[in-house]
């Protein structure tokens, strides 16, 4: 008796690991599935932070060109001074009463190059922005 029944629990084992052997494709099929579901929101994830740093950093570099073309503009001209008759006059003050005057006549966007020329004789000075924009104020 003790072997029938020793047969029996063999056999209801069997039976078992055979049930575990057909539900084991499903399972792996389910637990395949989340990966790939997980996968993609990773992707999308790094995708959008890839987007958000690209447009950040482009702003950044947007921002530190504006900053070294301001410097360049502000240190090419410190320091000098034009004098005629009674004036004197800073050239860096000549440089901001080029850009309120290139503003006031509708010149648009960033002054990125200025030339700048002092005529005593005129009591003028006139200037080129950007290579294109030029003008006349009257000192």
């Amino acid at each position: 008796m003790a072997t029938k029944k020793k047969a029996e629990e063999a056999k209801m084992t069997a039976k078992k690991i055979e049930a575990e052997v057909k539900e084991a494709p499903k399972a792996a099929k389910k637990a395949a599935e989340k990966v790939e579901k997980e996968v993609k929101k990773v992707e999308k994830e790094v995708k959008e932070t890839v987007k958000k740093a690209e447009k950040e950093t482009k702003a950044k570099a947007k921002t530190a060109k504006k900053a070294a073309e301001k410097a360049l503009i502000a240190t090419t001209v410190k320091g000098l001074f034009f004098e005629y008759g009674d004036k004197q006059i800073d050239a860096s003050a000549l440089a901001e009463l080029a850009k309120e005057a290139f503003k006031a006549n509708g010149g648009k966007g960033a002054v990125r190059t200025m030339e700048l020329y002092v005529k005593a004789e005129d009591n003028a000075l006139y200037y080129v922005i950007n290579g294109k924009e030029s003008g006349k104020v009257e000192l």
